[in-house]
Order: structure tokens, then C-alpha cells, then sequence
């Protein structure tokens, strides 16, 4: 420090050597909307974004998205559609679909989680789009061979 710097601190009573107090706030987990305990995909994507410092539309290109899609589905106006799924569980690095108990749901999952629409399943497994929609919500379960389809792609996925 030069002499004239001496002489200000001097004529200030502060000691020549200063110590430095560094403060580091996460103002992410002060924001109120900072969704702590995430319930929604919405609040997932969110958590997710602001821990890694992302503003929507850096999470937009990432996600192959606009940034009103990003805003949209961080404030539940709307849901992702299945084909973005994937790309959503790899962001997050877990499967935010809900677990499953029934075979049905089961279906749902995987199918979700792989991005397929149910047309594009029913094609792969080789069976209607209608018969898929019946074993996915209960009203009917796969028999036989289709069952044993149905077990075996579950078990690849």
C-alpha cells in the first residue's frame, strides 16, 4: 500500500490489513416459488433448472422447445406431450412419472418414458391402438401370446 493509502486508513483508525467477510446467499431456495418438495413435472423442471442456474430459454434449446413451452409447463398451463419425455427424464436425471402398481399403469410408464405415442407402441408390439388403450386403462388385459409381448417388452424396458 502506498503512503497515501497508509495515511487515509490511519487518519480512519482501520488497521492495515483488512479481513474479508464473504457472504454467499442461494437466493433460489429464498424465492417462495422455489418448489422445494416437487410434485408436478412442472415443479420438477423448475427445481431442476434454477439448481443448475438455467434460465427457461437456455432449458428451451436444450430441451428442443420454445421458451413459452419451458414457462408453460413450469407453471402447469400445460403438460409435455410424450415425444418430449425422454429428453425431460434425462434433464432431471430420474423418471418423474409416477410409480406403478397395476399392469396397466405399468404400460402407461414405460410407454411414456420411451416417448411413444400409444400408436406407435401398438405398432411395435404388433397389436390395435385400441387394444393397447384397453389393456392401459384396466377395462381389458392382454392373454395368451399378447401377454407374453406385452412381458417381454416390459422386461427390455
Amino acid at each position: 500500500m502506498n503512503r497515501r493509502g497508509n495515511h487515509a486508513l490511519q487518519k480512519y483508525n482501520f488497521p492495515e490489513l483488512f479481513y474479508t467477510l464473504e457472504l454467499t446467499l442461494n437466493l433460489v431456495e429464498l424465492d417462495p416459488t422455489y418448489p422445494k418438495e416437487p410434485h408436478t413435472v412442472g415443479e420438477h423442471i423448475r427445481k431442476r433448472r434454477l439448481d443448475l442456474g438455467l434460465l427457461q430459454r437456455q432449458l428451451a434449446k436444450q430441451l428442443g422447445v420454445n421458451e413459452t413451452t419451458v414457462h408453460n409447463w413450469e407453471t402447469s398451463v400445460t403438460q409435455p406431450e410424450t415425444r418430449f419425455i425422454p429428453k425431460i427424464i434425462e434433464f432431471l436425471g430420474y423418471n418423474f412419472l409416477s410409480p406403478t402398481t397395476t399392469l396397466g399403469e405399468r404400460i402407461v410408464r414405460c410407454r411414456k418414458s420411451l416417448g411413444l405415442s400409444r400408436k406407435q407402441l401398438a405398432k411395435h408390439l404388433g397389436i390395435d391402438s385400441g387394444t393397447l388403450w384397453r389393456w392401459e386403462t384396466e377395462r381389458r388385459g392382454p392373454k395368451g401370446k399378447c401377454w407374453e409381448i406385452v412381458m417381454r417388452w416390459l422386461k427390455q424396458e
